[in-house]
């Protein structure tokens, strides 16, 4: 299984703040190569990356489909723009970062188990910052934005078999997708509590008729 998400990002961020992001993250990998100690050309060190993010996203790439020339250019150009790869430690998920266009980035992840690729999807966007509450002013803004919605695959498709969305408050998506739910419940309770205040107050005999009633409510 596989699943691939958007997020745009600030233009002034570059490949080595991104390197320092995932790094502040905890998602540095262990064997990635370090800077040379003596001066050299940054063509060098940035060659040497470029060859170790190949080469650890090729199991990643491998998942993408190629049976058609649209699948191939498309895969080539995510090969050609690997800014980043690493693993989500908590799942073993794996994902990797592209940067085909400046201001956005493309995430791909891997995993066997639908649930832990699910998960990783979270804890991935939850490092991103994505998901901090817009309430919570005093936080640092993130600088990552989500583009679209986080898509799922199955291995060899090109077609999503899950496609989900971003909650950021519950009690919100839970009012907009089950409004007329929420609205009767409410009702209810309030009806309930109406009914209890009147009978707690004994303004009405319990032998009438809507006394009656209202003990068995």
């Amino acid at each position: 299984m596989r699943a691939l998400l958007t997020v745009n990002v600030d233009r002034t961020v570059s490949d080595a703040d991104l390197r320092e992001m995932f790094k502040e993250m905890g998602l540095e990998p262990t064997d990635i190569p370090m800077p040379p100690s003596e001066p050299s050309p940054p063509e060098q060190y940035a060659a040497q990356l470029k060859s170790y993010f190949a080469e650890r996203s090729a199991p990643i790439l491998e998942r993408m489909p190629d049976d058609n020339e649209d699948h191939k250019t498309k895969k080539k150009r995510a090969e050609c723009s690997i800014r980043y790869w690493s693993v989500l430690p908590v799942t073993g998920t794996q994902f990797m970062a592209t940067r085909e266009i400046e201001g956005t980035l493309t995430f791909r992840l891997i995993n066997d188990k639908i649930e832990f690729l699910q998960e990783g999807c979270q804890d991935l966007i939850a490092l991103l910052g994505i998901t901090r509450r817009r309430w919570k002013f005093w936080l640092p803004k993130s600088r990552f934005r989500l583009a679209g919605r986080i898509e799922i695959y199955e291995h060899g498709l090109e077609a999503s078999t899950i496609r989900g969305s971003l909650v950021r408050s519950k009690l919100t998506y839970a009012y907009k997708h089950s409004s007329k739910d929420v609205v009767v419940a409410t009702g209810a309770l309030v009806l309930f509590l109406i009914a209890l205040a009147i009978d707690l107050s004994a303004k009405i005999s319990p032998q009438s008729t809507i006394g009656g009633h209202l003990g068995r409510l």
